[in-house]
């Protein structure tokens, strides 16, 4: 099982989680790295990059393929639709855009207004993403259009992440008013919410088979909720830092956390 870790230096390592040895380092054209992803199929690995680039290497031979280039600003956040070539990004300059990797072609880009957008996820069809805004809301957007369908306002600060449940029409937001909450996304309404942290909560995610989920907070812990109910199921520590990061396994109960202390 591979998974992959960047640095500020602008190196991609790929390790073996199992073994818990590095595999091969890739190293990034020019600029600092922000985040990195696999892309849908595991074969190819996204780079996005400080001076608003986003990068891609073919894992195998650890090449270095393209740049996808429009983002006149630092990435904020990526994400990649479930099924497909297609890439969505977020970045400092208030734009989101959306790509086609295979063709290494920008097919959409849209500028959503004076609020920076904190992070990005295409929902489970791609068919509309979330943003999670310094304006204190998430918003439901079309992707074809662009068009903000819902937007999604009860946080008392900025929101700093958001995720889709993978079967339900369910939002899962954090911010930095320390609190999660899940949306019920066709009556626009809170169904749950819990002062959950200490610090404000940086990253939310929900599992694969969306029984639980997870959030990681500036207090330097993590915990683990069950779905629908809300109950907290764990709280992991250790990091001694901000937890910034957080990744459920698809196929083995084990959770990846990066903290600014790596």
């Amino acid at each position: 099982m591979e998974g992959v870790i960047a640095t500020k230096r602008g190196a991609i390592r790929i390790w073996d989680f199992e073994k818990g040895i590095p595999l091969r380092d890739v190293q990034a054209n020019a600029g600092e790295l922000e985040h990195v992803h696999f892309d849908s199929s595991g074969g190819r690995v996204i780079g996005a990059l400080a001076d608003g680039h986003v990068q891609v290497w073919e894992l195998g031979d650890s090449l270095y393929l393209k740049s996808l280039k429009g983002h006149e600003r630092s990435v904020e956040s990526l994400d990649f639709a479930q099924e497909g070539n297609y890439l969505i990004s977020s970045s400092s300059d208030k734009s989101v855009r959306i790509w086609d990797v295979e063709k290494g072609l920008q097919v959409r880009s849209y500028d959503l207004g004076n609020h920076r957008v904190q992070s990005v996820r295409f929902g489970p069809a791609a068919e509309t993403f979330a943003t999670a805004g310094s304006d204190s809301s998430a918003g439901i957007w079309d992707t074809e259009s662009g068009q903000r369908l819902k937007t999604l306002a009860n946080h008392k600060g900025k929101v700093n992440s958001v995720d889709f449940h993978p079967h339900e029409k369910v939002l899962l937001s954090g911010g930095s008013d320390r609190q999660w909450m899940l949306w019920d996304l066709e009556n626009e309404t809170v169904i749950l919410k819990n002062l959950a942290h200490e610090d404000q909560i940086m990253q939310v995610r929900f599992s694969e088979n969306g029984k639980m989920f997870a959030t990681a907070g500036s207090d330097r812990v993590v915990h683990l909720w069950n779905y629908p109910e809300g109950e907290q199921l764990l709280s992991l520590k250790g990091h001694r830092k901000a937890v910034v990061a957080i990744a459920f396994n698809p196929k083995a109960p084990m959770l990846a956390t990066a903290s600014q202390d790596m």
